[in-house]
């Protein structure tokens, strides 16, 4: 199976909350030796971004900003980055998402800015590259998983061809 993760996946693989136990069960059943991993530049500019609250929070010397640490750089070891963001349909595909999510969740369309980028970038993974078995990997379940058919939709007309790529949400625990 291949996987394009969203922010929250990289977050739960790397911080101690409420989703890391079923991120950490997903990878055990789902190893990063047997199955690939797939980012794009927004989940690291998320992730970064977070990592500055963060220390705001509770200092870079917490034992959970070590942990933190220590994690990430082990996920970003074996995930790989692909962005999409110079493709010739990149800004249709995200445009199409942005708007069919903005219209589903009702959230302002900036906040649903990064979601749509990172969308788009896993369609196009999945269109381009062709991935066996792709999933779009998240911890989203109100905006995107609840939203999946939505959002195929809205990409398959985007690109005029039908998009296969199936979702796998994380819930807490």
């Amino acid at each position: 199976m291949e996987f394009f993760c969203d922010t929250g996946i990289l977050i739960a693989y790397s911080l101690p909350d409420s989703f890391s136990r079923s991120c950490s069960m997903h990878f055990q059943k789902y190893p990063h030796t047997s199955n690939k991993y797939f980012y794009c530049l927004e989940v690291k500019k998320e992730f970064d971004h977070k990592k500055i609250d963060r220390i705001k929070r509770v200092g870079l010397r917490s034992r959970i900003e070590r942990t933190i640490e220590i994690q990430s750089k082990e996920f970003f070891t074996f995930a790989i980055e692909k962005n999409y963001h110079n493709d010739s349909k990149f800004n249709t595909v995200k445009k199409s998402i942005h708007d069919e999510l903005s219209d589903k969740t009702g959230k302002p369309y900036e906040i649903l800015e990064n979601d749509a980028r990172i969308l788009g970038n896993s369609i196009l993974w999945a269109v381009k590259d062709n991935p066996k078995m792709p999933y779009f990997f998240t911890t989203d379940y109100n905006d995107i998983v609840k939203n999946k058919e939505f959002i195929l939709i809205a990409a398959s007309n985007a690109l005029g061809i039908k998009v296969i790529l199936e979702f796998m949400g994380l819930t807490s625990s």
